[in-house]
């Protein structure tokens, strides 16, 4: 269930990032510019969502390791 709800926020941050980026004065720049730079952005995004996941992970198990959060 932790699994399919991670995924759930992934994909509704994705789906987020994506919409404010393409909403973002398309007019202005180029279309190339506007589209690399809102493809770095996802991208970074998701870098940093997948880092924080991860980090969580390897603390949790290592809190449940040293006893301080009971097994699930």
């Amino acid at each position: 269930m932790a699994g399919t709800s991670r995924r759930a926020a992934l994909a509704a941050v994705f789906v987020l990032m994506s919409a404010v980026m393409l909403a973002a004065l398309p007019g202005i720049h180029s279309v190339l510019a506007y589209w690399a730079v809102s493809a770095v952005a996802i991208a970074g995004a998701i870098v940093l969502i997948v880092a924080g996941e991860s980090a969580w992970d390897r603390m949790l198990v290592n809190a449940r390791a040293a006893g301080v959060v009971a097994p699930s």
